[in-house]
């Protein structure tokens, strides 16, 4: 999801200084649809309310939406660090996100608590 936001928000948004804090973007004219294919499903459940897969498949083809803020970090002063859809951290959120992936291989026992 990051990279697509990533790659679509300059696409629709030409002209536009990226690098001011309080540039107001266009909204994305598409609609994205979200389905449960990983281990987190974070952004499925924000979505539909749900993390299996018939369920979100259904809402997609359905066309049912739902708005997700999308927010956009910079640095200080100013410059565009990247844009968040669902989680940004800073320190300890970053070291678990890069130690959970060094340890995909545990499927979703990687996590704490994991099932």
């Amino acid at each position: 999801m990051q990279e697509v936001i990533h790659g679509l928000i300059p696409r629709f948004n030409k002209r536009v200084n990226f690098n001011d804090p309080d540039v107001e973007l266009k909204p994305l004219p598409i609609t994205l649809g979200a389905l449960p294919t990983g281990t987190g499903n974070g952004i499925c459940m924000a979505c539909h309310g749900c993390t299996d897969l018939e369920t979100a498949t259904l809402a997609v083809v359905r066309g049912e939406k739902h708005c997700l803020n999308i927010v956009s970090i910079h640095g200080s002063p100013g410059p565009l660090v990247g844009y968040a859809v669902f989680a940004s951290g800073y320190g300890f959120w970053a070291d678990l996100f890069r130690n959970a992936d060094d340890h995909r291989w545990l499927k979703t026992y990687r996590y704490l608590g994991g099932r």
